[in-house]
């Protein structure tokens, strides 16, 4: 428990330190590059973002579970021998295509340079660690990277002239990083990093039907900036990114969310599945309880808040935040249902239900952003997300029970309450306005019984 304990928190300040550097960055970036420039360089990070999904497949979590049943360090060469060949046949890919592809040549040259980044993570041994459950390692890779990025970008990037730079920073970041884990694996281990090509192709064959859930969850929510370049302009992908860069920040509750849920969800199957149905309520509570005043309050203070952190020039994107918001509210939710259905052992239903979740995301955000231009992207990520959070509720329904108690209802009625006070209001910061809606819905809480004291002493019994 010691050991969990140490893993959680190590986690948590990590995650939170890290977003708390990347939301620094992005803010940096937004006021120097302008609209434009923000949208070229979010989607180089987006094209990125899917060659490290095909590059990794499945490796990182088959590679965590491998160590973590006692295999030997050995592994790792093997991992990043298929990593960087398989980096190096998508680099040639991708960067071909850009150039012959995007009219624009420093769009097509920016994703060149952001495709480098493949080549350090294919060192980033984060999964490793992750097997050996010290998860201090990986935070303190996480937040070196995080800070090297910025700290290049504040030296280096002065102006939309300087978005090569921006690359470069990213690049730099993960080199740094994958040193870390590479440098600690050689103290842990006594052996060095080498790199193995040979059995490499089945290697990737018997990792990747274990990240294909992760990695199609994670191609759906980075589809919208590519869609909207493709569509649209670079303005316009720098339009939404900036309301999702805000909303990928606050999920660093859904992180920790499923760090906690997912073992334990397992453990407690295996003792009686109907403890779990009680922990997964309770569990579905509390999110409840958090996610419903932030997706309230941001969909009220979304003028004021966006113009506070990127500048007025971003004052379109508080559109986006209003719609896009709710967007956390439901991934968490889902993260509940999720974490029910892996426990009990249907992998191969949750998989089903994320091969169908890629297929609605990428119509509804096609469709939705063909037709209704940045806004309707938001729209169509908050409707894909509902309809797989249908799915896997009613798949979770088969094996386990968990719904929505009295105290949700209470959380919607102190919510909505809250909001009312916040319209109400005249235009004060909006920090303090945030700070005013915090109080109101905690007070309105308590009178109405829909959380108590005893309810904080499932984190005592938990930590027992």
């Amino acid at each position: 428990m010691k050991r969990l304990s140490e893993n959680i928190l190590a986690i948590t300040a990590s995650d939170l330190g890290r977003r708390l550097l990347g939301f620094l960055a992005v803010a940096y970036l937004a006021r120097t590059v302008g609209v434009s420039g923000f949208g070229t360089v979010n989607i180089g990070f987006a094209v990125l973002s899917y060659a490290m999904m095909v590059s990794g497949g499945g490796l990182g979590p088959y590679g965590a579970r491998a160590i973590a049943r006692g295999d030997a360090p050995t592994l790792a060469s093997a991992v990043a021998g298929v990593r960087l060949a398989a980096s190096g046949v998508l680099f040639v890919i991708v960067s071909v295509g850009a150039f012959l592809l995007i009219p624009e040549k420093q769009t097509a040259a920016l994703i060149s340079v952001f495709l480098l980044s493949q080549f350090a993570n294919a060192f980033l041994l984060d999964w490793y660690f992750q097997g050996k459950e010290q998860m201090s390692v990986i935070g303190a890779a996480r937040l070196i990277s995080a800070a090297v990025y910025l700290l290049f970008l504040v030296m280096f990037v002065g102006s939309a002239d300087n978005l090569i730079w921006v690359a470069i920073a990213a690049v730099a970041g993960d080199a740094i990083g994958a040193m870390v884990t590479v440098a600690r694996f050689h103290k842990v281990s006594g052996s060095s990093i080498g790199v193995r090509f040979r059995g490499g192709m089945a290697l990737f064959r018997e990792a990747f039907p274990i990240g294909i859930g992760s990695m199609i969850a994670h191609m759906t929510v980075n589809l919208p900036t590519i869609v909207l370049g493709i569509f649209l302009t670079n303005a316009d992908a720098g339009t939404y990114s900036a309301a999702a860069k805000l909303v990928f920040f606050l999920l660093v509750f859904d992180r920790l969310l499923s760090t906690l849920l997912l073992p334990a969800s397992s453990r407690y199957f295996a003792e009686a599945p109907e403890k779990l149905s009680d922990m997964l309520t309770t569990a579905l509570r509390w999110v409840l309880r958090i996610a419903l005043p932030v997706c309230v309050g941001g969909t009220i203070l979304a003028s004021r808040i966006i113009p506070l952190v990127y500048g007025p020039a971003f004052a379109a994107s508080a559109d986006v935040l209003r719609i896009l918001i709710w967007f956390l509210l439901l991934t968490m939710v889902h993260t509940v249902y999720t974490a029910g259905l892996i426990a009990a052992g249907r992998e191969k239903r949750y998989g089903r239900v994320m091969i169908m979740s890629g297929v609605i995301y990428t119509v509804c955000v096609c469709g939705s952003t063909w037709y209704y231009g940045v806004a309707g992207a938001a729209v169509g990520i908050v409707v894909s997300e509902l309809a797989t959070l249908v799915l896997m509720q009613r798949e979770a329904a088969q094996c386990i029970e968990v719904r929505p108690d009295r105290s949700s209802f209470v959380a919607l009625i102190a919510a909505a309450a809250m909001g009312g006070v916040l319209v109400a209001l005249p235009p004060l910061h909006p920090l303090i306005l945030v700070a005013i809606g915090v109080f109101v819905y905690a007070v309105l809480l308590f009178i109405l019984k829909g959380i108590t004291l005893k309810d904080f002493s499932v984190f005592v019994d938990q930590s027992a």
